[in-house]
Formats: structure tokens, C-alpha cells, sequence
């Protein structure tokens, strides 16, 4: 009986505590060996790389005088690296129509006061918001819709023109004449046929000169220092020196505000003013007549009445100085004759009323955000004075006969 009762005990079922009991241990089991696993991979990955460390070749211990030998070989293919990128830039040829992009971009903008800056960074708009110049002023007059497509800064799709070959010789002489500075590369050719002398053209257009032919070149230096003379010799400037006397290409920046507490930002760019700012003199050749009498119709045509009287403005706001403002037109042709034309109070007025006005139309086309066009509606033009005195002149003429 006492046996029996053994074999039944044993044949009890454990209690369901124990069995959960024992399953949880087998797990932590099994989660022990595969750390220990993982462990001893790491330790025969470890193992390996030192091994690998000890293989590898001992360099020798670099002395001082070969550690600056190589980093003087290092920064020598730097800057060899560094100048042919910019032979390649110089070598990109300019599309018709564009020229390059802005080098002098300029991030931070300038406050009001006189600068000096890069022309392309001028004619860039630096001003901290989108500011007046002269020639906007013109195309503002025309049609506001036209200058808010030639201002660089509101056109977004704005491509700075590029510069037309015939005023190149006027260019370079104004550049020696008022700065003292060649900005010229000389092209060895007799004309501009060859593919050769075109890409050298736009190669120096490129890097912000001025190309011109031997001849022409030539005809520039003689055109520089006829002009220079006949300064001098003008008792009523008083110039002794271009270069001692005054300084040339200052940029002057200043702010208006009006009756309706409007505030716009104003530019103009100089091309060569006394140290006191008494006299400016703005240059201009021409392939025609410098003659005063016969100027006058190209001062209308050009706006130059608004420039003078937008310049006199901008220099009175910066300085304080009342400034008497002379065009300086010299021919480009032989003897290369001077002129020296200021403008009448008629004429001062006049530019005066221009400037306001589209200060005003500017101040409008910014607060609104309109650009008008044209008249939307048939406009019926009559015609100039000159036409029907001609057509009477032609008309008698005709019924004598």
C-alpha cells in the first residue's frame, strides 16, 4: 500500500505558479547566451583590427623642415588650382544680347552718404530699398510700365544690357581722362571681321574692360589729351589738375520724404566734382557736333535738363552745396573739340518740374503697385509746328507751278 501511494504522488501535476516560474527562467536563459554572443563578436572584431594595425607598415616620423616643405608644396597647388579657374572664367564668351553676371553684388546695402563703389554695383541699385536715378526718372516720364521693367532691382527677370561697341572709344576716354586710369585692352587688328578679335572682345567685356583696336586706341589717347587741355584752359572752371583738384566717379545716395510722409531713395553717380563741390563736370562725346547752338536739341532729346537739375538736387541734400553743373561734350573726330555748356534758368526750370513730377509717379507707381502702359483708349495726335510749315512752304511751291 505504501508503495502505491508513492507512485501517486509522483504522478501529481506540478501547480501552474511553478510552471511560469520555470519558462521565465529559460527565457532569461536564452537572452544571456546571445549577450555572451554578442560580446565575444565585438572582442574577435576588436581583436581583428589590432591585428590589422600591427600588420601595417611603420612610417617613418616626418622632421620639421619636410612638414613645412610639404605644406608649401600644398599651398602652391592650391593657388595653381585656384588661378586656373580663373583663366577659365576670363575665357567664357558673352552672349549677345547679355553680359555677365554681377562680380560686384553687394550684400550688404549703403545708407545715404558718398561712396565710392564699382560702376556695375551702381548701376545694380545698392540703396537699402529700390531707389530713383536719372535715367529710371526718364523712363518713368515715358511710361511707368517701362521703368519698372529697366529697374534691376523690381523687374525680376532683369538682364543688364549689353554695352554697344560704338561708344567704347567715348568709354575709355572718359575712363583716362576723369580717373587717369587705362581701362583698355588692345586688340592687334585693323578691324573687328576676324573670330579672333570678337572673342578677345568679349573676353575683356568679361572681366568688366573695355576693347579697342590699335587705331582706335591710338585716337583715344590723342582725343584724352586734347580734352585735357582745353580744360585747363578754361579760365571759368578754374581746373589746374583733373586728378589734384577733384575726385571722380562718387556715388552720392540720399532719401526724400513728401507732404504724404512717402520716403524714396535717390542715386546718382558723378563723373567729376571739385573737393568742395562747387563744380561738377559730366563728359560726353559725340560722333556729331559739339557746338553749343547745336547741342541744345540733343540736351532735350537725351533728358540732360533732368539730370542736371536731379544732380544739382542729390549733391545739395549730401553737402549742402550749391554746385554749378557743366556738360563737358567733346567730339570724336579731329581736332576733337571741346565745349562747355551749362544750362539757363529756362531750361533749369524746366528739368526742375520733370524731376518733381516723377518723383511724384514714382512715389505713386511704389505705394500702389501699378505700372500703367499706354492710354487705353484712341488718341488722336496733331501735328508739330515744323511739319505744317514745311507742307505750307512745299504747298505754295507747288500751286506757283
Amino acid at each position: 500500500m505504501k508503495k502505491k501511494k508513492a507512485v501517486n504522488k509522483k504522478a501529481k501535476k506540478k501547480p501552474a505558479k511553478k510552471r511560469i516560474a520555470k519558462k521565465r527562467m529559460a527565457v532569461k536563459k536564452v537572452a544571456k547566451k546571445r549577450k555572451a554572443v554578442k560580446r565575444s563578436a565585438k572582442k574577435k572584431k576588436a581583436v581583428k583590427r589590432k591585428a590589422i594595425k600591427k600588420k601595417a607598415v611603420k612610417r617613418k616620423p616626418v622632421t620639421k623642415k619636410k612638414a613645412v616643405k610639404k605644406k608649401k608644396v600644398v599651398k602652391k597647388k592650391i593657388v595653381k588650382k585656384k588661378s586656373v579657374k580663373k583663366k577659365a572664367a576670363v575665357k567664357k564668351p558673352v552672349k549677345k544680347g547679355k553680359v555677365a553676371k554681377r562680380r560686384f553684388a553687394r550684400k550688404k546695402k549703403l545708407s545715404p552718404g558718398i561712396h565710392r563703389i564699382h560702376s556695375e554695383e551702381y548701376h545694380g541699385d545698392p540703396c537699402i530699398k529700390p531707389s530713383l536715378s536719372r535715367g529710371i526718372i526718364k523712363e518713368i516720364l515715358a511710361c511707368p510700365a517701362k521703368a519698372f521693367v529697366a529697374h534691376p532691382r523690381l523687374n525680376p527677370d532683369f538682364v543688364t544690357p549689353a554695352p554697344d561697341r560704338k561708344f567704347d572709344v567715348g568709354t575709355a576716354a572718359h575712363s583716362l581722362l576723369l580717373e587717369g586710369v587705362n581701362n583698355c585692352v588692345v586688340i592687334k587688328a585693323d578691324d573687328w571681321r576676324t573670330k579672333e578679335s570678337r572673342e578677345t572682345a568679349d573676353e575683356a567685356r568679361y572681366i568688366g574692360k573695355t576693347p579697342l583696336l590699335e587705331n582706335q586706341f591710338d585716337k583715344t589717347i590723342v582725343m584724352v589729351e586734347a580734352a585735357e587741355k582745353q580744360i585747363i584752359a578754361c579760365p571759368d572752371l578754374d581746373i589746374k589738375n583733373l586728378q589734384k583738384d577733384g575726385k571722380s566717379e562718387q556715388t552720392i545716395i540720399w532719401k526724400e520724404t513728401d507732404e504724404i510722409h512717402r520716403v524714396s531713395y535717390h542715386r546718382i553717380r558723378l563723373d567729376w566734382a571739385s573737393k568742395d563741390f562747387k563744380i561738377t563736370l559730366d563728359y560726353k562725346s559725340t560722333g556729331g557736333s559739339a557746338d553749343p547752338n547745336e547741342f541744345t536739341n540733343h540736351i532735350f532729346k537725351m533728358g540732360y535738363d533732368v539730370q542736371h537739375s536731379y544732380y544739382t538736387r542729390g549733391i545739395l541734400a549730401a553737402t549742402e552745396v550749391t554746385t554749378t553743373f557743366i556738360f563737358v561734350v567733346q567730339e570724336t573726330e579731329p581736332p576733337y573739340l571741346c565745349s562747355f555748356i551749362g544750362l539757363t534758368p529756362q531750361y533749369v526750370d524746366m528739368g526742375k518740374q520733370k524731376v518733381e513730377f516723377g518723383i511724384f509717379l514714382w512715389n505713386q507707381c511704389m505705394q500702389t503697385g501699378e505700372w500703367t502702359g499706354y492710354p487705353k483708349k484712341i488718341c488722336y495726335v496733331e501735328p508739330p509746328a515744323w511739319a505744317l510749315t514745311a507742307w505750307e512752304i512745299k504747298a505754295s511751291e507747288i500751286t506757283v507751278l
